[in-house]
């Protein structure tokens, strides 16, 4: 079969099957790694792996096996999630949702690092056996929790997870996490009720998605999230 005429020339695809939200880009020992939702098995949004790709210069990709698996009985089992990848004391480490077969909206924080941290193509993955967050923190009436994006400030390791609440209004929850290991609810960095999110981003939303916070060079921070 010829090559699709209308596909862009430079993309990340699988091999076959079903591709959603890119998720942990980075670089390690000279290549880019990305990762992105993935069923191997089928062509429907279910059964949700990480596939892996890697590249030397964004534009050429390998195609390495899948590293995240939804593990039986734990807490990933309906689905390793979105989320991002971090350098932990030299081990690459991603963290993201999982999803146990109990599903009820809410999602836990995972841990899973590269087996072979010097293996510059990081094709294997282990997950911890227990999620480092089981659920949102009590007394907020959290409905939707999930997509953990982990970020440094003055020194410190932070990170968001976007929320959904019963009353319909969406958040952005802050944790410190300097140990991956110990993460520690520091309270709601944002929610849809303060003007600056109206005005940002409208009244529409229940809940808020895939938040990330960067910092411009010119030393502004920017909150992006997906409503």
């Amino acid at each position: 079969m010829s090559p699709d005429p209308s596909a862009p020339r430079f993309r990340v695809r699988p091999p076959a099957n079903w591709v959603n939200d890119p998720n942990g880009p980075f670089r390690w020992r000279g290549r880019y790694h990305l990762f992105y939702q993935h069923n191997p098995n089928a062509p429907v949004h279910a059964d949700i792996h990480w596939g892996h790709v890697s590249s030397p210069d964004l534009a050429r990709w390998e195609h390495h096996p899948v590293a995240l698996t939804p593990t039986p009985g734990g807490p990933d089992e309906a689905g390793c999630w979105s989320g991002c990848t971090v350098d932990d004391a030299g081990v690459p480490t991603a963290v993201y949702t999982g999803v146990d077969r109990h599903h009820m909206g809410l999602g836990t924080i995972c841990l899973a690092r590269a087996a072979d941290p010097g293996d510059p193509s990081l094709a294997e993955w282990r997950p911890l056996s227990a999620p480092v967050v089981s659920g949102p923190p009590a007394g907020l009436d959290v409905v939707m929790f999930r997509d953990p994006f982990v970020f440094r400030h003055a020194g410190r390791r932070w990170a968001l997870v976007g929320a959904g609440h019963a009353d319909g209004t969406p958040s952005i929850l802050l944790y410190d996490c300097d140990d991956l290991s110990d993460w520690r609810f520091a309270g709601v960095l944002l929610d849809g009720n303060h003007p600056v999110a109206v005005d940002a981003f409208g009244d529409k939303a229940v809940g808020w998605e895939c938040p990330q916070l960067l910092e411009t060079p010119g030393g502004a921070w920017v909150l992006v999230v997906s409503l």
